[in-house]
């Protein structure tokens, strides 16, 4: 009777021990999961992740205040930054065949617009079509208060400019301004979504639509494309 007393009280022990650390798990989890969904973060080039309190990127240096505390990074060492008011992901990119270059030479951070195999980036450039690598994790993309906060070298007469590729490849040149289905658009949208006939006439039909605008249903489109190429891996 004493024994069985004793070992019952043992695996009460163990028991009470393992539900303690059931129990830290989950808060620490559930604090990290909390946590990632309500910060700016940025992606090294060795895939750790650092959440931010705020960020500003430069032409030649990536400035992240970590904790109250102000660090440098340069472009080598990050390759996505999440800002997290404006919901937006900004991934470095080396565009081919891309005539102008900055103080970072010819890569710089644009906002990807689409998830998965097919990507489509947008990146403000001046008047000169020479990118602006200039973002704040304070303001809004391309907005009057981007251009205050980053001098002169975004004027009046700045727009977007629209790249696309495949993961793991330099993207290419789509368009300017907005995605309004030209001709080359339309060319290229068909040459990366291929093999879906649906998606094919998709294109299509959004092609000689009489709509002004576009960009939403392209967007749309890209990533409808990349959840289908999703299930045929």
């Amino acid at each position: 009777m004493v024994k069985t007393t004793s070992a019952n009280k043992r695996l009460a022990n163990i028991m009470k021990n393992h539900m303690k650390k059931l129990t830290i798990i989950f808060l620490t989890l559930y604090f990290l999961k909390s946590f990632s969904q309500n910060s700016s973060y940025a992606v090294t080039s060795s895939n750790d992740t650092i959440y931010v309190d705020k960020f500003n990127i430069l032409n030649k240096k990536i400035k992240l205040t970590i904790e109250g505390i102000k660090k440098e990074y340069n472009y080598d060492d990050l390759v996505i930054i999440y800002d997290f008011k404006n919901k937006r992901f900004l991934e470095k990119i080396s565009p081919t065949f891309f005539e102008y270059k900055q103080l970072s030479g010819n890569v710089f951070f644009a906002e990807r617009l689409t998830e998965g195999k097919v990507k489509i980036y947008k990146y403000l450039t001046n008047e000169a079509h020479i990118p602006i690598n200039t973002i704040s994790g304070n303001t809004n993309y391309g907005t009057n208060n981007e251009k205050k906060n980053h001098g002169s070298n975004i004027g009046s007469s700045s727009f977007n400019s629209y790249f696309i590729g495949l993961s793991g490849t330099k993207p290419e040149f789509l368009c300017y301004y907005e995605l309004q289905m030209s001709k080359n658009e339309y060319k290229l949208l068909k040459l990366y979504l291929h093999s879906n006939d649906a998606i094919q006439k998709e294109i299509e039909d959004l092609f000689f639509s009489e709509i002004d605008k576009k960009e939403k249903s392209v967007i749309e489109l890209v990533n409808k494309y990349n959840l289908w190429a999703s299930t045929k891996k």
